[in-house]
């Protein structure tokens, strides 16, 4: 009996060439293919830009002071559960594979921080969970409106607006009655390419 060993990308793998396959031969198009010629001479690590490092060194008192913000939050984000079962769904936690610790951590304190009257957040799922719960453990009072089709976690019984509609069909109504103190929250389709939301 012989053992096989499956690749720990394999599903990432697989999925990309389900999605491309459909794209290419026009089924339904699942992302943007791009053709480049010289594809195979960009290398897979390119060395450190100078300049951005000499940005980040200078940018350190201010990182510094982001994570004093949310060291300064920190019960109520060691009271978040790390899986599913320590905190069930609309509750967010850590262990998830689409926003990031870090990010959590720091949405969660600038909510917290800043207390804004309203939200608005273009891309929804653990993000919306994340702010949410800062809002809850901070008793804020605040309107949310979360714009996603398709959430990638689900933000229903969360009591805020949900915009089940792509940022280009919402239009600019959700953000007219934004002011100043208030929190417009970019976490989209990352694809800069004509006619998507990031154009």
């Amino acid at each position: 009996m012989s053992s096989h060993t499956v690749p720990p990308d394999f599903g990432r793998r697989l999925r990309r060439w389900r999605l491309g396959l459909a794209t290419l031969f026009g089924r339904q198009p699942k992302g943007f293919f791009i053709p480049c010629s010289y594809a195979d001479e960009v290398p897979d690590t390119l060395p450190p830009y100078a300049g951005h490092e000499a940005l980040f060194r200078a940018s350190e008192p201010v990182f510094q002071a982001v994570l004093d913000v949310i060291d300064s939050y920190r019960d109520g984000l060691l009271a978040i559960g790390a899986t599913e079962r320590d905190s069930p769904p609309p509750q967010p936690r850590w262990n998830q594979g689409w926003f990031a610790r870090l990010d959590a951590a720091a949405a969660y304190a600038m909510v917290r921080a800043r207390q804004p009257a309203r939200i608005v957040e273009v891309g929804s799922g653990h993000s919306t969970r994340f702010m949410i719960r800062a809002a809850v453990d901070g008793d804020l009072a605040m309107e949310f409106t979360a714009i996603d089709p398709a959430p990638r976690a689900s933000i229903a019984d969360l009591g805020i607006t949900h915009l089940e509609q792509t940022v280009q069909e919402a239009g600019v109504e959700p953000y007219r009655d934004l002011a100043e103190g208030d929190i417009l929250f970019i976490d989209s389709s990352h694809i800069a390419m004509p006619g998507t939301d990031v154009d």
